[in-house]
């Protein structure tokens, strides 16, 4: 919250803002390994109709899909670190302020 001049940030609420968004990424690469398992184990056998329009319509999808869920997963994580990264510098910044005002004999 900014009043006036100052900054104020809720170092908690960042740093469970950023392990949440951790729990997301865990659970997409869950989702993605779950998924290219059965799509390893699913076999579209025969060259009847059914099984052209199956392969025709389904694999495109499943590759964008995977590497959907892929990226989705990185980018969560890098994203849930860094605002755990910087939930630490708000909060050495307030630590670094708080022991620089006692220093100088104020409370």
């Amino acid at each position: 919250m900014a009043e006036g001049d100052d900054f104020a940030a809720d170092v908690e609420a960042l740093r469970k803002g950023g392990v949440d968004l951790s729990r997301l990424a865990e659970l997409a690469r869950s989702i993605h390994s779950d998924l290219s398992l059965e799509c390893v184990n699913l076999v579209i056998g025969g060259s009847d109709d059914i099984s052209k329009e199956l392969k025709s319509k389904y694999k495109p999808g499943e590759k964008d899909g995977l590497e959907f869920l892929r990226m989705l997963g990185m980018s969560l994580d890098s994203d849930g670190e860094a605002v755990v990264d910087t939930s630490v510098v708000f909060d050495n910044a307030n630590t670094d302020a708080t022991d620089g005002v006692k220093s100088h004999g104020r409370k």
